[in-house]
């Protein structure tokens, strides 16, 4: 039920179709060395039929690239722009309504395989130790509150519960994974 965005941007990973046109851009660039054998086809006029683009409908973008520059710089140039591009495109985090902050991967890396997960479902806001997620898949499951009965239960909830008052707040799922695990008690959970 996590959204794309969620897990790229959990994974640090460009989606398929922004990372396929990178490469492509950069196809075109290699293309630009007189040493390769794609350099002929630069510079023809198009095609009088109407036909399906072809990795040189980049080419006015990426001979613009190369003014004042050489071809390392372009490549550098090239996916610098697909990755500022992606992650201003990306939708805001369901649980923060902003987008998230880098995950303090320093801090997250000395926690096991199995917390790791749990925080980055509750990142996404589909959890199974979540209520609200359980109920949609479990109509038996009330979305409730276990400790004070409020309704959602969701990962906003877990730092405003009235039964458990904490200085954390849902930003440090990202931003502080230890201390927001150990206040959970992630690693005796099995949810």
């Amino acid at each position: 039920m996590a959204s794309s965005d969620h897990i790229h941007q959990e994974c640090k990973m460009l989606p398929v179709k922004a990372h396929s046109t990178l490469l492509t851009k950069q196809f075109v660039a290699a293309c630009h060395q007189r040493i390769h054998p794609g350099y002929k086809n630069l510079g023809n006029p198009p095609s009088a039929r109407n036909l399906k683009p072809t990795c040189l409908a980049f080419e006015a973008e990426v001979k613009e690239l190369f003014r004042g520059g050489l071809y390392k710089d372009v490549l550098s140039k090239l996916h610098t722009k697909a990755v500022n591009s992606t992650l201003t495109n990306y939708a805001p985090n369901r649980v923060l309504q902003t987008p998230p902050p880098d995950i303090n991967t320093k801090e997250e890396e000395n926690l096991s395989r199995t917390v790791r997960s749990k925080l980055s479902r509750l990142r996404s806001g589909f959890c199974r130790s979540l209520n609200s997620y359980m109920s949609r898949i479990d109509n038996s499951v009330i979305d409730a509150c276990p400790d004070c009965n409020q309704s959602p239960h969701d990962t906003v909830h877990l730092f405003n519960c009235s039964s458990r008052p904490t200085d954390l707040v849902e930003s440090d799922l990202w931003t502080r994974p230890a201390k927001v695990a150990e206040f959970l008690g992630l690693e005796d959970d099995d949810g």
